[in-house]
């Protein structure tokens, strides 16, 4: 992995594009990091992660909801933290479930 400040990609992004790592972009001031740059060599992992995230984040915001709600639905709620915490396979298994 490379690690660029992102005024150095602005004066010259062709680093991003040109590279065949994974490469960092780091706030100068802050030191925080503001973005990675994943080669397209790695798009089916990124696919995998990206789908995974958003899975969770589906569940918590269906928790969420559930609570807001003021259901008292224990058993929905579980079943919802463990679907996030489980990934994409178990959200797939858990609707295949309850719509059959």
């Amino acid at each position: 992995m490379v690690e660029y400040g992102v005024k150095k990609i602005t004066t010259n992004p062709r680093l991003i594009t040109e590279s065949e790592e994974i490469v960092r972009i780091v706030d100068g001031r802050t030191r925080k990091t503001r973005a990675f740059v994943i080669p397209s060599t790695h798009e089916k992992l990124v696919e995998r992660l990206v789908r995974e995230i958003e899975d969770r984040e589906w569940a918590r915001r269906k928790k969420e909801e559930l609570e807001n709600a003021g259901h008292s639905g224990d058993k929905e709620k579980e079943a919802l933290e463990a679907l996030s915490e489980a990934g994409m396979k178990s959200v797939e298994e858990y609707l295949d479930d309850t719509q059959g």
